[in-house]
């Protein structure tokens, strides 16, 4: 009976698998028109210039990804895709409009990332599970309520001075993020610690030097309540924006310069816990450490807390660099889109508006940024708050890979190999000698110095000592740590069975009683096999049903949905759904599984 439901399951959501057709203008409009009707409005909507009608102007020949309709004279706008495989709307505004020219670096790279993603469905004729999922979540109104800029008179105090260069470069929207998210609180009255110097190499231009804001500089927040600054506020309104702007820029090493400022969002956390006071729970993370459920609920968590989280998305390595950042402050729960503030005074055509985290439902594989052409680097900070919420830091690193390896071969070539298993036979004493790479990041605010080391497990419980495979001082955030070539001895006294090989770290200097367990140490653990005579390693247990895609013990029907959900992704990530192992991820994958269910 089972069977026969799942199966009846199945057809239905293959049935809705959705193959290339792109929008039309035409009905693109409809779709707009339909969405503002349901809010209410049945003004005339006018189509806006986008990028990529811009290109074609040019002579580039570019489909249009997606589309952008303002309603009326600064009522709103709505941006709808242009590909049906896509989500319908992607983003909209109840106020201001769009205006291609004038929206921020930081917009215009977003939705730069819905280009990327969009294309990367024809590029790779991708066919995409459309899902009708009901969103539980209550709307959260917006909770930041000033709307900062970066020039002036925000940028008084953010200067390129080099021998012949001097410009009056913009805050960077790194540090008018951090400020807007500041604003929530009002906090801290004073610097809580010295901001240190720091110096830009410029080449032949020369060097930039900026100095060091000492501990206890005062915040003058009585003098920051303006919502948006017009260039009409007195001169100490002016100066105590200036300030704060350069102060959360210093802090984080920011690069003035007059085309766009720079300054890392994996920075930022570090900051606000150490010249700010902010909390210890205030982390940075990144998309890609994280399913897409689990992302959204976590930023939504953080919004629904009263929180603001500062956020970034870039569309390639080259603008990863560049730390795009805003803040994400709501949600609506009608069309499951978070409210974002992109820190953009002109609000006669603020974009602010709520937006879409993904072009895609599901997204592809890869939308955390790994994924070559339609790589979208999204990352975060959050737990921001003027108070510790009580929660202690747990200093442990991430292991995020654990490679077999044959004699000599360099970390990039088994990467490329991905060995799944290897074999030994054991000697006279029962050893074997395991080559392994593990290697480790730190997802913490912090720089921290990191010993590693495995641990052999049976039945749950830790077998002997952890062995060290390796050390690294100040390993800095996302800085992936490979050990160095090195074979391991095991089976020296070892009973036949089953155990598990899980990666640990503890803090260099601590006790080995701080061995802990990494994050992560369960989808990177190596299985043994112990007979008298071999020892075999595996990434993947022996004890593992056929059919079990999900690894949670059972075949069952959430095994049908993670397959049905890893259908046309674009990458071979998602390796544990090829269940019938053909090397590929498709229908024949969820019959497999639905015939071994009990």
């Amino acid at each position: 009976m089972m069977k026969r439901l799942l199966l009846a399951i199945f057809v239905i959501c293959i049935t809705t698998l959705i193959w290339a057709e792109p929008i039309s203008r035409e009905q693109a409009l409809r779709q707009a028109q339909q969405f503002f009707l349901q809010k209410g409005k049945s003004k005339a909507l006018t189509q806006a210039e986008t990028s990529m009608s811009k290109a074609r102007a040019r002579g580039k020949q570019i489909p249009d990804y997606y589309y952008v309709f303002n309603v009326g004279q600064n009522e709103g706008f709505v941006i709808v895709s242009g590909d049906d495989r896509a989500e319908t709307v992607l983003g909209y505004s109840d106020k201001g409009s769009f205006d291609a020219d004038q929206i921020p670096s930081n917009m215009a790279a977003w939705l730069k990332g819905y280009e990327s993603q969009i294309k990367a469905l024809t590029e790779n004729d991708i066919s995409v599970v459309k899902k009708n999922i009901s969103k539980a979540y209550p709307s959260v109104a917006p909770i930041v309520q000033v709307h900062w800029d970066q020039n002036s008179p925000y940028n008084k105090y953010c200067k390129l001075d080099l021998p012949n260069i001097h410009i009056q470069a913009p805050t960077g929207c790194v540090a008018t993020a951090m400020a807007q998210a500041m604003s929530v609180y009002r906090y801290p009255s004073a610097t809580t610690a010295e901001i240190p110097e720091y110096e830009v190499n410029f080449g032949a231009d020369g060097i930039a030097y900026y100095d060091a804001i000492p501990a206890n500089t005062p915040i003058d927040w009585d003098n920051l309540d303006v919502v948006n600054y017009n260039g009409r506020e007195d001169d100490i309104k002016k100066e105590a924006i200036a300030k704060l702007m350069s102060y959360c820029g210093r802090s984080v090493g920011m690069i003035y310069n007059g085309g766009g400022s720079e300054a890392p969002i994996s920075d930022v956390a570090y900051a606000l816990k150490t010249y700010f006071g902010y909390g210890k729970q205030t982390a940075y993370k990144r998309r890609d450490w994280s399913s897409d459920k689990d992302w959204n609920l976590m930023i939504y968590n953080e919004v629904a807390a009263g929180r603001p989280v500062i956020y970034g998305g870039q569309t390639d390595e080259s603008d990863y660099s560049e730390g795009h950042a805003f803040i994400i402050d709501g949600y609506d729960s009608g069309t499951d889109a978070f409210h974002v503030n992109w820190g953009w005074g002109q609000l006669h055509v603020s974009p602010d508006g709520y937006f879409k985290l993904s072009a895609l439902d599901p997204p592809l594989e890869g939308t955390g940024g790994s994924s070559g052409a339609y790589s979208f680097d999204q990352e975060a900070v959050i737990g921001i708050d003027s108070e510790s919420t009580g929660e202690v830091e747990v200093v442990k690193a991430v292991v995020v890979g654990a490679l077999f390896n044959e004699d000599g071969m360099g970390v990039n070539t088994a990467i490329k190999n991905d060995i799944m298993e290897k074999e030994y036979t054991r000697n006279s004493n029962g050893y074997v000698r395991l080559s392994l790479y593990f290697q480790f990041q730190n997802h913490l605010a912090n720089y921290y110095s990191f010993d590693f080391g495995m641990g052999l497990h049976k039945d749950g419980s830790l077998v002997g000592e952890i062995i060290s495979v390796g050390t690294r001082y100040d390993l800095d955030n996302i800085i992936t740590y490979t050990t160095g070539y090195s074979s391991y001895g095991f089976g020296y006294k070892l009973e036949n069975g089953s155990y598990e090989l899980k990666a640990y770290s503890k803090e260099v200097g601590s006790s080995d009683d701080n061995w802990m367990l990494c994050e992560d140490a369960d989808k990177q653990t190596v299985y043994l096999e112990v007979t008298d005579n071999t020892i075999k390693f595996s990434k993947k247990s022996s004890s593992q049903k056929e059919g079990d895609a999900n690894g949670d013990g059972d075949v069952n029907a959430a095994d049908v949905v993670f397959v049905i959900e890893a259908i046309g992704k674009a990458d071979d990530s998602n390796k544990a759904a090829d269940v019938n192992g053909d090397g590929k991820i498709d229908v024949a994958d969820v019959v497999y599984i639905i015939t071994r269910i009990e």
